[in-house]
């Protein structure tokens, strides 16, 4: 594979003396099967055999003292110091190639270094087996845990029985400065349930939880953020439908227009849940647990078979959405969707107080509460199984506001 892609001369001499050039050939094979292009592995070739000839001069042919060698070896380089990263993260594929060979041994995983990780950890498992929340809730439970024993240690406590109320109260007024009171008051729960948790266990003298005063949030105090029809449209307007990129962006985001659905179901979206024949589209596994079947609308049909049909590389992956470079997998979560539909909204100068993909979902319920569509019918489109969700997104009605600010009151007394 190094003799196909460096054929010139001076490149067979550097493959022929290079100590590397097994490995990084077996790579390039690994690569060339996940249809990455030529030039990406060309690059790859140069920079490697390049690492290989820097160790080479300092004495060092052992594949075992690569990863330890490749920041030494970048920081030689000479390239502009924003370029330094993305080398470093291009050299460190090929440590993880070497490592899924099991060609060099995979490092021992550290013991966390994190004050009292063991008892955040133990707690984390507890939750999980009384109550089977999944990883995600368990993360959003970890890090106000974490955040009050790193602040605890710096305080200068070391036993937990010494641990008093005041000490968490100076946490707390030190945490709002970094989170809004919505997130706060979630937080204060799980360090409520974490401190009741160290006391049954006797690791604190004294149950603590109740030290914990979470901000009074009041329920639909912040309007919902939506997007009108004309900023939708301005927006569509200035993705480029003329490339790869363009096409998909162009489908994944009108289906959030359209549909009002998740960005995270635009992602999974399979090509099974596409029903064609029927013109019908599945949104299933919700975050309700249930399922929804949309009549699939032409502009949306016909934008999804255009990425399909232009764009979409053959893959045996199910879902619709690809990534556009090698090795062609499934978009990882929705995050990368929010980034582009940011992106856009700027293009297109359309200012929105928190910008993403939730923004079409409002919008869409909005839409439908203007033309007098019911409640139970708008949760219904939107997949809620409880109308009081569905309210959230249709505090505003425009209409009935404009009207009352044209009057002149009297009708109101």
């Amino acid at each position: 594979m190094l003799d196909t892609l460096l054929s010139n001369q001076r490149g067979r001499a550097r493959i022929h003396g290079s100590w590397l050039r097994e490995p990084i050939d077996d790579l390039l094979k690994d690569m060339a099967g996940q249809r990455y292009s030529k030039g990406t592995m060309r690059l790859l070739s140069y920079r490697l055999l390049s690492l290989g000839e820097f160790m080479a001069r300092q004495g060092v042919r052992e594949l075992a003292a690569v990863p330890e060698w490749i920041d030494r070896y970048v920081a030689q380089v000479c390239c502009l110091e924003s370029h330094r990263p993305k080398l470093r993260q291009t050299l460190q594929r090929f440590v993880r190639y070497l490592r899924q060979k099991q060609l060099i041994p995979i490092p021992e995983t550290r013991q966390s270094a994190l004050p009292h990780a063991d008892l955040v950890e133990a707690y984390l498992r507890r939750v999980r087996e009384q109550r089977g929340l999944c990883l995600d809730s368990l993360e959003l439970s970890r890090r106000p845990c974490q955040a009050l024993m790193i602040f605890v240690a710096a305080e200068g406590i070391s036993d937990l029985r010494s641990l008093r109320p005041e000490t968490i109260h100076h946490f707390l007024a030190c945490h709002a400065k970094t989170c809004n009171r919505t997130t706060l008051r979630s937080r204060c729960g799980a360090l409520r349930d974490f401190l009741a948790d160290l006391h049954r266990r006797g690791k604190t003298a004294v149950n603590l939880a109740g030290a914990v005063l979470a901000p009074r949030v009041y329920r639909y105090e912040q309007c919902p953020r939506f997007l009108t029809r004309a900023e939708i449209d301005a927006m569509l307007v200035v993705i480029d439908r003329q490339t790869p990129v363009g096409r998909r962006d162009y489908a994944m985001i009108l289906l959030l227009a359209v549909y009002g659905v998740r960005g995270i179901e635009v992602v999974q979206l399979r090509l099974d849940d596409l029903d064609w024949r029927r013109q019908l589209l599945h949104v299933r596994g919700r975050k309700a647990g249930n399922n929804t079947t949309y009549p699939l609308s032409v502009p949306v049909g016909e934008a999804v078979l255009a990425y399909l049909r232009q764009d979409r590389p053959s893959s045996a992956h199910r879902e619709v959405f690809l990534t556009t470079v090698a090795p062609f997998t499934p978009l990882a979560t929705g995050d990368g969707l929010a980034s582009r539909v940011r992106a856009y909204l700027a293009k297109a100068g359309v200012a929105v107080a928190k910008p993403g993909t939730h923004s079409f979902r409002y919008s869409c319920a909005q839409r439908l509460f203007e033309v007098g569509t019911p409640l139970k019918t708008i949760g219904d489109y939107l997949g809620h199984l409880n109308t009081s969700t569905t309210q959230r997104y249709t505090m505003i009605a425009l209409d009935q506001l404009r009207e009352v600010a044209m009057g002149d009151g009297e009708e109101l007394l």
